[in-house]
């Protein structure tokens, strides 16, 4: 009943390194994954005030979660886009957004860091994130070394959002989901053209964004402050 497909596999990472690293480490740092997330951080002082048992579960919830997979040895969760460990945490993040403060410095501020989401979900969308730890590992004797492993992630070099951006730029990308595809033995099916594309959405976006956020005052309830 006991035996896993994880056998020989522990949690023998040093809690404290695999909490950073989740955090904010260049490859796997969750806040530049989900560039949303800091205005999370930004508001939960005033987001305590208005429900201050509930910032403690969160608080709680977050720690556990977080010491939990930080202390697993592959804490990065592998060649995959952003830490997916801590997906299911991101919503309950995003709670902090009740009590916005509605400043319009923060506004600006929302809306450029929203803006900024918007464009990083679009690079891990139509890109494969596979090319960046192909590209790290490439002539490396040991591609399954525990300590190489773990340290690309903080090498800007082989960051994934930087590598996937140059990607969007030559209108040569492929997109993870088509990636995947290959083992149906289907066609890869390259995008072209995406950065056009891209471009057009992420200024729609922007328009939209920065409308509601600067003429609409229902769109965060908030304070003043």
């Amino acid at each position: 009943i006991l035996t896993t497909g994880y056998e020989g596999e522990t949690f023998s990472n040093n809690p404290l390194a695999g909490m950073v690293g989740l955090l904010v480490s260049f490859g796997k740092g969750v806040f530049w994954y989900a560039p949303p997330l800091i205005i999370s951080a930004l508001s939960f002082p005033y987001f305590k005030k208005n429900a201050s048992l509930l910032s403690k579960t969160l608080i709680l919830s977050t720690l556990l979660a977080i010491g939990f997979y930080g202390s697993w040895w592959a804490w990065h969760g592998g060649w995959v886009w952003g830490p997916r460990f801590l997906v299911p945490l991101m919503p309950l993040w995003c709670v902090g957004w009740s009590v916005f403060p509605t400043k319009i410095s923060w506004k600006i501020g929302a809306t450029l860091i929203f803006s900024i989401g918007i464009l990083v979900q679009l690079v891990g969308t139509f890109t494969n994130v596979n090319n960046a730890y192909t590209n790290a590992f490439y002539g490396a004797s040991n591609p399954d070394d525990k300590t190489h492993y773990a340290m690309i992630h903080y090498d800007l070099d082989y960051n994934p959002i930087l590598l996937g951006w140059q990607q969007l730029k030559t209108g040569n990308t492929e997109p993870q989901a088509i990636y995947q595809l290959q083992k149906t033995e289907l066609n890869q099916n390259w995008v072209y053209g995406v950065p056009q594309a891209i471009e057009r959405c992420l200024l729609l976006s922007i328009g939209i964004l920065t409308w509601g956020l600067l003429h609409n005052p229902m769109i965060f309830e908030g304070q003043e402050t």
